[in-house]
């Protein structure tokens, strides 16, 4: 069914959630996520899948916007409390080495990467998201 109005409550979280992925960045992900839905509200009700041509837009926006405004260092934790009280040493470790191992991908590799293992998609699906050929996405 489709919806009549760009989302809103548990779908805006879901929507911040997965622009998080390519940003690394609370913030980032909302102001990418805003800017997606500025593009596609306007087409919002002609579209079959309003929240999957979302998504895209989010992902290819992730793309462009890090090649213009160039690549961050990768960050230490933010300092935040953990999520849950106890937090394994090596989960921690295991954590930044993969944030800084993630940092090290160009931003259509880190694409690719949250839309095969976040998203579940095949590697055509994936290569159709991106607009690209399936031999970049394998």
């Amino acid at each position: 069914m489709r919806s009549s109005s760009p989302p809103a409550g548990p779908r805006w979280s879901a929507l911040v959630h997965v622009a998080f992925l390519p940003t690394g960045h609370r913030q980032d992900a909302e102001d990418l996520l805003q800017s997606a839905l500025e593009r596609v509200a306007l087409r919002w009700q002609t579209l079959d899948e309003p929240e999957a041509y979302t998504r895209k837009v989010l992902y290819t926006q992730a793309i462009s916007r890090r090649r213009r405004l160039g690549r961050r260092p990768a960050e230490a934790l933010t300092g935040q409390p953990p999520e849950t009280a106890l937090v394994v040493e090596r989960e921690v470790k295991t954590r930044i080495v993969l944030e800084a191992a993630l940092e090290t991908l160009t931003p259509k590799q880190r694409a690719v990467l949250v839309l095969r293992f976040y998203e579940d998609l095949s590697e055509s699906q994936t290569a159709d998201v991106l607009g690209c050929s399936l031999g970049t996405v394998k």
